[in-house]
């Protein structure tokens, strides 16, 4: 099985004092993807969440295969999108990661040191939630694992 794929970002702000001064801010990455797997797993989530279990994610790829993780260092991005609204956050080893959407945003995050076990302890699980001012409403989401 062979992997094509591209997580591309930018930023670009031009800030104007009139005719003036101006500051810009440029913000770009680009990583091309030619090796690996992915896993896309979509659902609906509430206040109450979701949970992604990352060894089991039942996403089937191109060449008939699970896509799962079995190493906590195999992971190496996750992009998570979400509409109305959603949190995705990590328990434990990925307590630091905790991303949000709206409107279907796409976030990018790197997973800090590829510190995810797959030992199917809960406290290795994504889950997608909505925020809990949100009580009583539900979001669409979508999250993209990519990783060796």
């Amino acid at each position: 099985m062979s992997l094509e794929g591209l997580v591309s970002t930018s930023a670009l702000f031009h800030e104007k004092n009139g005719t003036s001064g101006i500051n810009v801010v440029n913000l770009s990455d680009a990583q091309s993807y030619t090796t690996g797997k992915i896993a896309v797993v979509t659902g609906t989530c509430n206040t109450s969440g979701v949970e992604i279990d990352i060894s089991a994610t039942g996403y089937t790829m191109a060449d008939g295969t699970t896509a799962s993780w079995s190493s906590n260092s195999d992971i190496n991005r996750v992009l998570f999108s979400a509409t109305p609204e959603a949190l995705l956050e990590g328990n434990s080893f990925l307590r630091d990661l905790k991303v949000s959407s709206s409107n279907g945003r796409v976030c990018v995050t790197e997973v800090p040191g590829g510190n995810v076990a797959t030992s199917g302890e809960i406290e290795y699980l994504l889950t997608a939630k909505v925020p809990a001012n949100l009580l009583g409403q539900t979001a669409s989401f979508t999250v993209v694992i990519l990783g060796d």
